[in-house]
């Protein structure tokens, strides 16, 4: 493959968008089935080579030829005695002569699917939303496509986290560093998955000395951008709200902090 220019590119998860030429070959393939198999589904193995003959022998909008002949430079043409009436001739080319058809096909084909594929950005860019983000971000991560055990998945978070960013495959694929509690999960994820984590812009203030307040559990911690390590502390007897950054040296609960640390 290398020696013909093709270049691997992995695709990000929950995205069908990364590899859309071929979401769109299963997705033909899956009317195709739809509209011949039986009420039981169970003849859609036999129903696949003609499925594939009819997609492949399909002239497409975008390119203006059926892949078969793109491929071959001419149009399939059945077994004689299985189709009737079918055209029997058959038209011998020099080896010059097809490679010049299928040169000036494939550049055809080339300028078809440039314009195709610009016509299709541009109608998606009118209604994508442009992020940035960088290597040490925090971002939020949407739990759509994410298995989480809630009583109820619609009263659940729409997000989790924050988690750091500790890589940037590409403008719109990211690495994220996540949780052990979150299992085996593939930490690759697209942009359109994240959301940007905001400091709150007013921090809760205490209606009583910190000295007489007593922690309750540790949330999570951060690093500033002075390298100072601190703790979100949840407060004995106060709401989740009420929830405050704390330095380490300032919390008086080693245990707390040790067992924070042993489970994230």
């Amino acid at each position: 493959l290398e020696l013909i220019g093709t270049k691997q590119g992995l695709s990000s998860a929950y995205h069908p968008c990364t590899n859309g030429a071929a979401e769109r070959v299963n997705a033909m393939i899956g009317r195709y089935l739809r509209a011949y198999t039986t009420m039981q589904q169970q003849n859609w193995v036999d129903l696949l080579p003609f499925a594939e003959y009819a997609y492949n022998n399909t002239v497409h909008s975008s390119t203006g030829y059926s892949p078969f002949f793109i491929v071959y430079g001419k149009e399939f043409v059945p077994m004689a005695g299985i189709i009737d009436n079918i055209d029997k001739t058959n038209t011998e080319y020099s080896m010059q002569e097809w490679n010049n058809k299928m040169t000036e096909c494939w550049k055809h084909v080339e300028k078809a699917l440039k314009h195709a594929s610009e016509k299709m950005k541009t109608q998606v860019d009118k209604k994508r939303i442009k992020k940035s983000f960088k290597v040490g971000d925090l971002v939020y991560l949407s739990t759509k496509n994410i298995r989480i055990k809630f009583y109820s998945k619609k009263l659940g978070p729409k997000y989790i986290g924050p988690f750091p960013i500790i890589q940037i495959i590409n403008p719109v694929t990211l690495r994220l560093k996540l949780p052990s509690w979150l299992g085996k999960m593939h930490p690759v994820f697209h942009v359109n998955l994240l959301k940007e984590y905001k400091e709150p812009n007013r921090p809760y203030t205490m209606n009583v000395p910190m000295k007489h307040m007593e922690i309750d559990k540790i949330l999570g911690c951060r690093k500033t951008n002075k390298g100072v390590i601190q703790y979100l502390v949840r407060w004995k007897n106060y709401p989740v709200t009420a929830a405050s950054w704390v330095k380490t040296q300032d919390i008086r609960a080693d245990k707390l902090i040790q067992e924070f640390q042993d489970k994230y």
